[in-house]
């Protein structure tokens, strides 16, 4: 495979060397050990451009001959025989070294030239030049910075670090300005607990962990807010600045986001992994962070735009900050989903706040769901599609499509699994869809999603192939489409389980298909790239299960969809399975033996077919109100 490669390698290896200037490729084809300091940081930069061009070139297209490419190919598969011998790929970890023991100059400009800068600590600290021998491949300089800030008689290190872990727990400082000891700075309210907390910060071997539970295990940590202040009190230190009693502290805005989705049941605790948009179900700590374009929720509720550091965060109450948490989408898709996973006041109670409502508390409520419901308990009954075939699909029916109704929102790397039958295909080009969220459109941002389907009989993807459509941003941040062919064929009339991943990190869509009918029917799977790399959510359209977001009949599903699931990244050979009652991980899912429930609505020509439950909705409004409630958005 090497040999048949290389040419093709060596091409693009040259070709985007020699856009490197004459000065550079001088630098690159010196021997490692004639490079000067600053020429081995260039030259590793120009090697990260050609590792680039390496990692670009993909053999099957490349290869000339069809007899080439059908070698490869053969050869690949060959190779994939021996995966189970392959180990487990090692973590990958972002770190910064030295280019060796010798650095490179650090100068700066002035009227007379260029000046020499020397490493050293703050003058009017530690006036004298630093000894920094070399530690290793390393110039020993970060080392000698850390030696100096943690040594024993340095304690503006240890009182700044538990000063930002006292603020943490009480929204101030025992300093108050955090980021400030000096003279301008505020004196410390409690200097001997500053200083008793800072020593004994040092004995306990700087263990943060230590130091959070000495203060959390406090009587001052453990007092409440619910406290009514006595005239001294009040005159003496009407700001609570002495702590006699707690202050009221707003969750921060992450705390507030991971809370919502503890509440619903939906937070994700996967470990590690690449960060996933703030609209998703990951906690807060792996989300994506746009400086210029922050999450909705996350901004509203002051978290730090990242532009620069944040000594302290403010905390504000304003009216926008209601409107979103009563009218934002987000927040009302977890008021959905927790009023789903409850039945009655009493379990969303606990959900929400962690305790049973009181006598006064219930009573309220049951007259606030009365006066939603308006005289009304209707509750909706089962409703199986297509009478005495659940998840049957057609045509000019009341169950040409199924509606999602949560507004869930997968990201850029996702898995769409089913089992289903298919009767027919399009007896044209059209897609009969599993499932979607695609208007159908290919060249605006509001036409953004995907669309997984079998093509039909004149398809140029030949017919019963199983195919994804994606429609998004490519490398250049243009706008693209593409089709994904698995190569897969899906039988008619035979129960098939099928799936597909999508991942726009690694720019492949991996299929999976099992034919149900067939007694000990292997698993085909397909690994194919696409160039697709970001945005598929971010269209105007919903998740459709049997359709397009707008009503396309030629592509409907023509058959039976027993059960269907979305989840967040991918999921592996073992989480994927044929039997849906065993499904447990997925961001929303689908089962025709359960009716459409809450988080579903049937549409048939155009139009919603499913009564509303009343009941339900006016749960659904509790659970709002419950998420928005003081005593969950606040410590006291």
């Amino acid at each position: 495979m090497d040999e048949m490669v290389s040419p093709i390698l060596k091409g693009r290896v040259d070709s985007a060397f020699k856009r490197f200037n004459d000065e550079l490729q001088t630098m690159v084809r010196k021997e490692p050990a004639a490079r000067e300091p600053m020429e081995r940081q260039l030259v590793n930069l120009c090697e990260r451009q050609l590792r680039r061009a390496r990692k670009q070139i993909e053999p099957l297209k490349s290869l000339k001959t069809a007899e080439a490419k059908a070698k490869y190919a053969s050869l690949v598969e060959e190779l994939k025989k021996f995966d189970a011998l392959k180990p487990a790929a090692l973590m990958e970890a972002f770190v910064a070294t030295d280019v060796g023991p010798v650095a490179p100059p650090t100068t700066f400009k002035t009227r007379k030239g260029e000046t020499a800068v020397a490493p050293g600590f703050l003058t009017l600290l530690e006036p004298g030049e630093p000894v920094i021998p070399p530690v290793g491949a390393s110039t020993g300089r970060r080392t000698a910075l850390a030696n100096w800030i943690t040594r024993p008689d340095n304690q503006l290190a240890t009182r700044v670090i538990v000063n930002r872990v006292w603020q943490f727990h009480f929204g101030r400082g025992l300093v108050a300005s955090s980021s400030d000891f000096g003279k301008l700075g505020e004196k410390p309210s409690h200097p001997e607990l500053l200083d008793w907390l800072a020593r004994r910060f040092v004995s306990e071997g700087w263990s943060l962990k230590k130091l959070h539970k000495e203060i959390m295990m406090s009587a001052t940590y453990g007092q409440t807010a619910r406290r009514e202040p006595w005239p001294v009190a009040l005159q003496l230190d009407p700001s609570n600045k002495y702590l006699w009693r707690f202050n009221p502290r707003r969750l921060d805005a992450e705390q507030v986001r991971d809370a919502m989705l503890v509440a619903s049941g939906e937070l994700n605790l996967k470990e590690g992994g690449a960060p996933e948009d703030g609209n998703g179900t990951r906690r807060s700590i792996y989300t994506i962070k746009k400086r210029n374009n922050q999450n909705e929720l996350l901004r509203s509720l002051d978290a730090p735009s990242g532009f620069a550091s944040t000594a302290e965060r403010q905390s504000t109450t304003t009216p926008t900050q209601a409107l979103f948490l009563l009218n934002g989408e987000w927040p009302l898709i977890r008021a959905r989903k927790l009023s789903g996973k409850v039945s009655s006041v009493e379990e969303a109670w606990e959900a929400a706040l962690g305790r049973p409502p009181s006598e006064k508390e219930r009573e309220t409520a049951d007259a606030f769901l009365a006066k939603r419901l308006g005289g009304s308990d209707r509750r909706v009954p089962l409703v199986l599609a297509g009478g005495d075939a659940p998840g049957l699909f057609r045509e000019n029916t009341e169950h040409e499509r199924l509606l999602d109704q949560t507004g869930v929102w997968e990201g850029d790397e996702f898995t769409v699994e089913a089992v289903v039958r298919l009767d027919s295909v399009d007896s044209g080009a059209a897609v009969r869809t599993v499932a979607s969220r695609w208007s159908g459109g290919k060249d605006s941002l509001e036409a953004y999603g995907w669309s997984l389907g079998v093509t039909g009989e004149k398809s140029r993807f030949k017919s019963q192939n199983l195919i994804i459509q994606l429609v998004g941003e490519d490398e250049n941040s243009n706008t693209g489409y593409e089709v994904v062919a698995s190569n897969l064929r899906v039988e008619l009339g035979h129960r098939v389980h099928v799936a597909a991943t999508v991942s726009c990190a690694e720019h492949t869509v991996t299929f999976t298909l099992r034919d149900l009918d067939q007694p000990g029917g292997a698993v085909q799977k397909a690994v194919v790239p696409h160039v697709i790399r970001a945005k598929l959510g971010f269209g105007a359209s919903s998740v459709v299960v049997g359709g397009l977001n707008k009503r396309s009949p030629a592509h409907h599903w023509d058959g039976q969809i027993e059960a269907l699931r979305l989840a967040v990244g991918g999921l592996s050979d073992s989480e994927l399975n044929a039997d849906a009652s065993k499904w447990t991980a997925g961001l929303i899912q689908w089962k025709a033996g359960q009716g459409p429930g809450l988080f579903w609505a049937w549409s048939g020509d155009g139009k919603m077919t499913e009564p509303a439950d009343a009941y339900r909705q006016a749960l659904n409004d509790l659970c709002q109100v419950l998420l928005n409630s003081n005593e969950f958005l606040y410590l006291h």
